[in-house]
């Protein structure tokens, strides 16, 4: 009877073992989050029917980013105005871009940028409000 528990808890021992060293580990330090430097548009810009709203920002990071991506959309409709995406592998992203305002009302507009920091779909993001008007 004594060899029978012992036996039972070293199988159970054993499989404790093998779950937890096949478990992340929350205690691995995390890298810094992405540094995004948003060169334009400014926040809470103002742009007039015609206007190129000119889309340039940095993002830069300790460990390579999976490319990024860049909205512009309307918030209020939901209605994305420019999306662009470029995959590139590197701890330094430059993304330029512009759009020219097409509207004929006034409306407030959000840039966003985001970036992958890993193939699991963690992402980083910066949102920049602007405004149009006619």
């Amino acid at each position: 009877m004594f060899r029978k528990s012992l036996l039972f808890s070293a199988v159970v021992l054993s499989v404790a073992a093998i779950i937890s060293s096949c478990t992340k580990s929350d205690d691995q330090p995390q890298p810094p989050a992405p540094k995004f430097q948003v060169v334009a548009p400014v926040a809470n810009q103002v742009y007039n029917q015609g206007d190129t709203i000119f889309m340039h920002s940095i993002i830069t990071a300790d460990l390579t980013l999976h490319g990024y991506h860049i909205w512009l959309t309307n918030p209020s409709t939901g209605d994305s105005l420019f999306h662009v995406h470029e995959h590139a592998h590197a701890t330094m992203l430059e993304a330029k871009h512009h759009w020219v305002d097409t509207f004929s009302s006034s409306a407030d507009l959000l840039f966003t940028i985001s970036t992958a920091i890993n193939h699991d779909g963690d992402v980083a993001v910066r949102e920049v409000p602007i405004k149009v008007l006619p």
